[in-house]
């Protein structure tokens, strides 16, 4: 059929990665293209596919785009906040960089661990600090997040930033 002779296109796949497209179509009996070549055996394409997700989930991917409804309807169907990519980063995370309240908000209410660390040793509140996020910071702060916990290196971002709210 059309859609097995499509998997067949490594630039396709390429297409499908750099849209996202693979987490959200469904083809076939509600399969994603990374079912489908799996399926198949067809390695090349399996890895191609993974080879680009760097570990991020669709919770990710909802809290970068700061997408709520996304994001509360993978938790409602069982996603973890914990899960973490391959550099460490959580949801929490990444919404914490980006100044994401509102994922933030719906992280923690359903559990995400404030002090987890990336690879680098870097905790959301680190992120948030080094990018000026108050209010996530405060955030953080109140849902429990320890406020001196160094990084890897050694460096202890959030108070030599100056946050009266820290000190």
């Amino acid at each position: 059929s059309t859609i097995y002779s499509i998997l067949y296109s490594t630039l396709l796949c390429t297409l499908l990665y750099s849209t996202l497209l693979y987490t959200l179509l469904y083809f076939h009996e509600d399969q994603t293209p990374l079912h489908i070549a799996s399926r198949l055996g067809k390695t090349e394409i399996v890895q191609l596919l993974l080879q680009h997700m760097n570990g991020l989930t669709p919770l990710h991917v909802a809290a970068h785009y700061d997408n709520q409804k996304v994001a509360l309807l993978l938790l409602d169907k069982g996603a973890s906040p914990h899960t973490t990519a391959k550099n460490g980063y959580t949801p929490l995370h990444i919404a914490a960089k980006k100044n994401q309240m509102d994922i933030a908000v719906v992280l923690l209410q359903y559990g995400a661990d404030t002090n987890i660390l990336t690879k680098q040793g870097v905790t959301p509140l680190h992120l948030a600090s080094q990018e000026g996020h108050a209010d996530m910071a405060a955030l953080l702060i109140e849902k429990g997040t320890q406020v001196n916990v160094p990084t890897k290196v050694g460096l202890h971002l959030p108070i030599p930033l100056g946050f009266k709210l820290l000190m």
